[in-house]
């Protein structure tokens, strides 16, 4: 609710909250359109789909870090195929490693929860297509409602119906 329909940022009444300067000093400082960090050796990436726009981030993962290597706002509805366009052409970027070989993504997950409101009155279908379209590269992914819910879980659907369980 904070974060989809009252537009405010989200805070865990329970956790402690992060000391920003502390958070400062411990950053690394790197230019990944110059040079990945020599602890990349995997790039994964996510597309979080919303009504106007896709937000696609990339991410590097070393043996024991996380980096954040893009992140774009590809600006335009949901049901434009200009702006899938867009997404094939950021999923497939490289960067350069210390090395001197290129990585690319491994995988990008696409949101597909998301609920549009254009005149096919059903997003989840096109983005699901789009996904097997692109396959293995690309899987549709659907986060859950549920708090410490394991990030990748088995789809189960009601062998009556056909329809998901949830």
């Amino acid at each position: 609710f904070c974060n989809t329909v009252a537009a405010e940022s989200y805070e865990d009444e329970m956790g402690e909250k992060a000391d920003a300067g502390a958070l400062e000093e411990e950053r690394e400082h790197y230019n990944p359109l110059v040079e990945l960090p020599a602890d990349v050796t995997r790039i994964f990436a996510g597309a979080d789909v919303n009504n106007d726009w896709i937000s696609f981030q990339v991410l590097g993962f070393g043996e024991l870090d996380v980096y954040a290597i893009h992140y774009e706002d590809i600006g335009g509805r949901y049901d434009n195929p200009k702006v899938w366009r867009e997404l094939e052409k950021l999923m497939r970027m490289s960067w350069r490693h210390p090395l001197g070989i290129d990585l690319h993504v491994t995988k990008l997950f696409v949101d597909s929860r998301f609920r549009g409101t254009g005149k096919d009155g059903d997003s989840f279908t096109g983005v699901k297509a789009w996904c097997r379209k692109h396959a293995p590269l690309v899987r549709a992914v659907q986060g859950s409602p549920v708090k410490g819910a394991p990030a990748l879980a088995k789809t189960l659907r009601n062998a009556k119906t056909g329809g998901l369980v949830t």
